[in-house]
């Protein structure tokens, strides 16, 4: 007798967090500028240059433009939903000996 008792009471909190869910569902995250930057300040130990947002085909990407340690420019481009990085270029290459 208890145990359908407890199955009985715990269907509307059930039904209650179901409807919850449906109704407000997962948004994703998305990624800041700061916290774009700050995650290529960690990444490569770099200073940052240039940051801009830009929009690639409909979506928002982070642009940003830093030198490394070994004194090179780079340029990488973040995604702005996922953080990910899209492109990593190099701008001034070492000359070769």
């Amino acid at each position: 007798m208890y145990l359908r008792k407890v199955k009985w009471c715990s269907l509307p909190v059930l039904l209650t967090l179901l409807t919850t869910l449906w109704l407000y569902p997962v948004t994703s995250y998305a990624l800041s500028l700061q916290e774009a930057i700050h995650q290529i300040k960690t990444t490569y130990s770099a200073k940052v240059l240039k940051a801009e947002t830009v929009n690639l085909n409909g979506k928002k990407h982070y642009r940003i433009k830093f030198l490394t340690k070994d004194r090179r420019v780079k340029n990488v481009t973040v995604d702005g939903n996922t953080g990910d990085i899209i492109s990593d270029q190099m701008i001034n290459r070492p000359r070769q000996k």
